[in-house]
């Protein structure tokens, strides 16, 4: 009996029974090398080397750090009297040169912090000064009567810091 449908062969299945086998073989080894290159993680002798070289920062001591930033403040008042800042760039240039100084002695970032950040620490000396200078910063009004005042602030705190 003829028919109108051809079967196929058995042997014809063949070349796709194999890729379906290379396939199953070849998938959880692909699997397995991408795991492991999402985790790898360098020789732990390499790691230590880098953060050595990146650490090697030496800090300066209290009073030489005192010295260098009480001539930066001083340096601030000089422009200021000079007409080359005006009173909010005062402020501003105080802020920052006080944080930094902080920054340096405790290695916090508080040049970064707000200040409620800053009143979180515990620094009431640091929390104080930036209060009083928050206004006058970013407002072109002063809350100090005179400007030397801030910057009679900004040395006490640094001269007083332990």
């Amino acid at each position: 009996m003829q028919t109108s449908v051809d079967l196929q062969k058995p042997f014809e299945y063949s070349f796709v029974l194999g890729l379906v086998l290379l396939a199953l073989v070849l998938l959880p080894l692909i699997i397995y090398g991408i795991i492991k290159l999402i985790n790898y993680k360098p020789p732990k002798k390499e790691v230590k080397k880098k953060v050595e070289k990146t650490i090697v920062k030496k800090k300066e001591p209290l009073d030489v750090l005192k010295a260098r930033f009480l001539v930066l403040i001083s340096s601030i008042e000089q422009d200021y009297k000079s007409g080359k800042i005006d009173e909010r760039e005062s402020y501003i240039r105080l802020s920052s040169t006080v944080r930094n100084f902080v920054h340096e002695v405790t290695d916090i970032d508080v040049q970064n912090f707000s200040l409620n950040e800053i009143k979180s620490l515990g620094l009431d000396d640091l929390s104080g000064l930036i209060s009083k200078f928050y206004h006058p910063e970013f407002s072109y009004e002063d809350q100090y009567e005179n400007i030397s005042e801030a910057f009679s602030d900004a040395r006490m705190v640094v001269e007083k810091w332990k």
